[in-house]
């Protein structure tokens, strides 16, 4: 009976998220070269957000040896970009080039696991874990072409680069509880 169960993702992994973002324009006109209207577009932007994934797995369903593990991401994010944008614009339409420049971003995931299971001689324990970084990126950005016909935007990039990246590790944590010792 227990031998058809197998390994498995009883609740997969399931991801929840949020994230936003509120531009502050410092530029914000249209030039004129000759009778061409070009819009000039530039400020800064702070973008945050949050995300979280959960898993369950089970298996394989074996009464001598027993496993169950819980393990989920929580990783809030705060960041500042800035940006930079000119294009042709005829009213209705518009056609240009746009930078984007992150200034700073900040990321703090922590990792938390929950292991049931059994050691080499059979015994069976509780093994939570916790992991929290602080992962900080500069200077990465893109440069992109759009264009803009009434409320409509497409935007493609162009080229993009990674910047700098750091990770400092803030907290590690694991240890094991035999079952019987908490009985």
């Amino acid at each position: 009976m227990f031998d058809s169960f197998h390994s498995s993702d009883v609740l997969g992994s399931h991801h929840f998220g949020d994230d936003g973002h509120e531009d502050f324009d410092l530029v914000d006109t249209i030039v004129v070269v000759g009778i061409v209207p070009v819009s000039l577009k530039g400020g800064f932007s702070v973008t945050y957000g949050a995300d979280m994934n959960i898993g369950l797995t089970v298996g394989p369903c074996d009464p001598a040896n027993p496993k169950v593990s819980i393990d989920d991401t929580f990783t809030p994010e705060v960041g500042i970009d800035a940006y930079l944008s000119a294009g042709v614009d005829l009213l209705i339409v518009e056609a240009g080039i746009r930078g984007r420049l992150t200034l700073v971003k900040a990321r703090l995931p922590l990792e938390s696991h929950l292991k049931i299971a059994a050691d080499d001689q059979g015994d069976v324990a509780i093994t939570p874990s916790s992991t929290l970084d602080l992962v900080l990126t500069e200077l990465s950005g893109s440069i992109s072409v759009y264009v803009r016909f009434v409320f409509w935007t497409i935007e493609r990039q162009l080229f993009g680069w990674d910047g700098l990246s750091q990770t400092i590790h803030l907290w590690n944590d694991s240890t094991t509880v035999p079952i019987g010792a908490l009985i």
